[in-house]
């Protein structure tokens, strides 16, 4: 891919060195939008004619005002023709002007008499500059004489300001004050005015005075040559000469780093002025005769042109209006069209009208001011989505009925301008290298909008409202996905026009995914439809009245009023049983409300958005995995099983024991060649799912009961070691025995949700007494007497009795604090060697598992106080009395 930025850099610099003047208007200075309107094309052209330039940062600075000192190398450049005249070395006649760059200018500028001191050998060349002050120097660059003019003496700001509005030099600054400082925006038009105003000389002539010949000198415009032709300052000094002309066509070449331009002649520009094709332009050449060739200054529009611009959609009916002869109508008002109309792109390629598309830009031009539009100048462009990237070529897909740039759609990178940051699945805007000034196939990244279609025009949609914003769909009949009302969606845009819809990925909220439970005939018969229970992907559940059905089963791809209900011919009914619903039951779909009424769609492989699989598979569910496929850790898992249903995530599923389930069906997106579920619904039928691994704490508050969707839990707080942790538990069984002090052991329901399986669930007090019993299940306070050695630990427990166990593969060591009923990890370290009586008081509490045949400790909690106590601020729990 050339390097267009730094191929231009290259070749300014060399033709800089080499003091070759090829230059064009102005420069995109950082701040170009700060300079005001009126004065940019004086700027543009100083800038070109290498009066004045930027600053270093990349800024023009427009408002900042003009030193003394630098208007005079303004004046020096200027009247040697725009390059930096030798000026050599000498004293300075100012007192306060030392050895420096300004130095030989204000020495050459005063030595011609464009500048004065400003008194006791003083210039003061750091002083803020008047308009006045720099007009005056103007003035006599263009030949007036300072004393024959009065610009000397008491009255010499009034003779200078006379002889320059005469001159023009204050025309479009008419609002200064020529008294105060003047701005670098403001001498750029002063100079600029100056420069197209034509000089003067002296003549001198013998005139009769008294009878007597008397010598007088007469001011006039000089004239040159044999033909007595005036000649304006810019014309000498630069031997300039202006020609106006259409703007035809912009090309970047690449051999020399410049825009090879026409506008009536062919130029080498060091600008891109394709912004002004098809408008008539003031052109400014000069003859260099150094290199012996005549070069371009600047190319500027001019007053004579009529423009309207806009989207090729607002003009109505463009389809079959825009052709030569013709009429067209944009906001109300009617613009004639010209015979010899002109289609062309912005490097002035012809464009075939017929190939229009309603979201191209367009800029219509009227260039000589008879109301007919000579010009519709469009920039033609094409979406596409990237789908092999690789460090030397570049792959893309059509979208929807874009314009197809290149046949394959495959390019070498070096022939195309890509923006950084390219990857594959980016939609990209292109523009075909035959339409573009750099010759290059220009790509960009298209911005992307998101959200749930709130609004619709059309059916097919032609308008989509996303969070309160109207898009016109840019091909109705062929743009990704059918957009439906209060589906989600990512369009990518160009102009404004909305492009391949995508069914938003990961939308797995309540807003338009939901699980149906059971489904039956609506019993009233007062409305088409059935009844079903359904759950959404927060949890909740309700029974909602379905009115539209569309099954996998069904042809066409829409929606089906479903009609339910006695006294309905069979024949008549478009969707299951008279009775019943029972193709609905047990399925995810995708859904939308209106007034209480639901419209469902079934999840399937005719309705997956932008995942890349649906999955329906069965099986063995073990290690998180089922038939090669996996649950992402963020995925809404939907499960029924013997205890009815539950939503939880995908990280729960990978933490469950071995299980088989009926189904697994839903939503899936590959990474690395493995399908990750994002959306699924489980079936375990009269199997319930447990997690592999145990989870320990110790309760440090009971947070009361709560109700959720008609299910009461237990709530508490526990430590689990590292942190406290929210759990809750339904409300049965031995869940009522969670307080504060105890010491729990359980699986997780649902981790994400907080949730505890009551099933199993173990609860123990410090001051339990049970005795240990080799080959069950035990959990009771004990006191520790060897920690870990040799990967065990030995006890004694309520009998008194002396038991050595190994640890299981997997353990837990949590540090409590059972006197200020809170966890304790900073004191874990030392609370082995703290046991205060190991044949008195008991000092923490273990969880014996099975493995196998053998016991294995799984979780020991060690009371970093070297004792356990039976409540805050309570009693240490000894074997005394037990």
């Amino acid at each position: 891919m050339r390097n267009l930025r730094k191929v231009l850099s290259l070749v300014l610099c060399l033709a800089v060195m080499l003091s070759v003047m090829v230059v064009g208007a102005g420069a995109a200075f950082s701040d170009a939008k700060d300079i005001d309107t009126k004065h940019q094309e004086a700027v543009d052209a100083c800038v070109a004619l290498n009066i004045i330039n930027g600053r270093g940062d990349g800024s023009f600075d427009p408002k900042a005002t003009v030193t003394r000192e630098e208007m005079c190398k303004m004046i020096c450049v200027l009247l040697n023709g725009g390059q930096d005249p030798v000026l050599g070395e000498s004293g300075s006649t100012f007192a306060d002007v030392p050895n420096y760059w300004a130095a030989p200018y204000i020495e050459s500028c005063y030595s011609r008499g464009i500048v004065a001191g400003t008194g006791n050998n003083m210039f003061s060349p750091k002083s803020q500059l008047t308009g006045t002050q720099a007009a005056r120097m103007l003035l006599v660059a263009l030949g007036f004489n300072q004393d024959k003019q009065g610009y000397v003496g008491s009255s010499w700001a009034i003779n200078v300001n006379v002889d320059a509005s005469n001159r023009g030099f204050y025309a479009d600054l008419e609002d200064i004050d020529p008294s105060a400082p003047l701005s670098r925006e403001h001498a750029a038009e002063m100079i600029w005015n100056a420069l197209n105003a034509y000089e003067v000389e002296y003549k001198t002539t013998l005139t009769a005075v008294g009878g007597e010949l008397t010598s007088m000198s007469i001011l006039q415009d000089r004239v040159v040559g044999n033909t007595n032709d005036k000649i304006t300052l810019l014309e000498d000094t630069y031997n300039a000469v202006t020609t106006n002309a259409i703007l035809t066509s912009v090309s970047y070449d690449s051999d020399d780093g410049t825009y090879t331009t026409v506008a009536g002649g062919t130029y080498d520009a060091s600008k891109d002025y394709s912004e002004l094709m098809g408008q008539k332009v003031k052109v400014m050449t000069a003859f260099n005769h150094k290199s012996n060739d005549t070069v371009l200054l600047g190319i500027y529009p001019v007053t004579d042109n009529k423009i309207v611009s806009g989207l090729i959609d607002d003009i109505d009916d463009w389809d079959t209006k825009i052709a030569p002869s013709k009429t067209v109508t944009i906001d109300s008002k009617d613009y004639d069209l010209s015979a010899a109309l002109k289609v062309v792109a912005l490097n002035g390629k012809a464009f075939n009208a017929a190939d229009l598309k309603a979201y191209f830009k367009y800029t219509l031009i009227d260039n000589n001011k008879d109301d007919e539009y000579e010009y519709l100048v469009v920039e033609p462009l094409s979406l596409a989505q990237i789908d092999i990237l690789t460090s030397s070529k570049l792959t893309m897909g059509k979208l929807a009925n874009s314009l197809n740039p290149k046949d394959g759609w495959s390019y070498d990178l070096d022939d195309v301008n890509l923006y950084a940051g390219a990857a594959e699945d980016d939609y990209v805007i292109v523009a075909d290298a035959q339409y573009t000034v750099s010759g290059d196939t220009e790509i960009t990244k298209a911005d992307i909008v998101s959200g749930e279609v709130t609004s619709v025009k059309g059916d097919p949609a032609t308008d989509a409202r996303v969070d309160g914003k109207w898009y016109s769909v840019a091909e109705p009949t062929d743009t990704g996905d059918k957009i439906n009302l209060n589906d989600a969606y990512d369009f990518a845009l160009v102009n404004g026009f909305a492009f391949n819809a995508d069914k938003t990925k990961g939308n797995i909220s309540a807003s338009n995914v939901l699980y149906v439970k059971d489904a039956a005939a609506l019993s009233s018969g007062l409305a088409d439809g059935f009844e079903a229970k359904v759950y959404f992907a927060d949890g909740s559940s309700q029974t909602v009245i379905v009115t539209e059905y569309n099954d996998i089963a069904l042809t066409g791809g829409d929606d089906y009023d479903v009609v339910k209900g006695a006294g309905v011919n069979a024949a008549d009914e478009e969707v299951g049983a008279a009775t019943a619903a029972p193709d609905a039951i047990g399925k995810l779909c995708t859904f939308s409300q209106k007034n209480g009424e639901y419209s469902l769609e079934t999840v399937s492989d005719n309705n997956k958005g932008s995942y890349d699989n649906y999955l329906n598979v069965a099986g063995q569910i073990k290690d998180g995995k089922i038939a090669g496929n996996r649950f992402q850790s963020d995925g809404v898992i939907f499960v029924k099983d013997d205890d009815g249903m539950k939503v939880i995530t995908g990280k729960t599923v990978t933490n469950w024991k071995q299980i088989n389930a009926l189904s697994v069906k839903g939503l899936a997106d590959k990474s690395n060649g493995t399908s990750y579920f994002a959306i699924a619904a489980i079936d375990l039928g009269s199997g319930v799912a447990k997690t592999d691994a145990r989870t320990y704490g110790f309760v440090t508050s009971y947070d009361g009961i709560s109700k959720e969707d008609g299910t009461e839990y237990r709530n508490f707080t526990m430590w689990d070691g590292t942190q406290s942790v929210a759990v809750k538990v339904e409300n049965k069984g031995v869940a009522a025995t969670v307080n504060k002090d105890r010491f729990v052991a359980f699986d997780w329901a649902d981790q994400s949700a907080g949730e505890a399986d009551k099933d199993d669930f173990i609860v123990v007090k410090a001051a339990d007494a049970t005795a240990y019993a080799a080959g069950t299940n035990y959990a009771a306070g004990v006191a520790i007497t060897a920690f870990v050695e040799g990967d065990t630990i030995t006890f004694k427990d309520g009998a008194n009795a002396v038991t050595t166990l190994d640890f299981a593969d997997t353990y837990f060591v949590i540090g409590v604090d059972t006197n200020a009923r809170e966890g304790s990890s900073g004191k874990l370290a030392t609370a082995k060697d703290a046991v205060k009586d190991t044949s008195l008081y008991r000092n923490a509490v273990v969880f014996v598992v099975k493995d196998g045949s053998d016991d294995v400790v799984e979780a020991v909690f060690v009371d970093v106080n070297g004792s356990l106590y039976d409540s805050k601020d309570g009693a240490e729990v000894s074997y005394v009395n037990k």
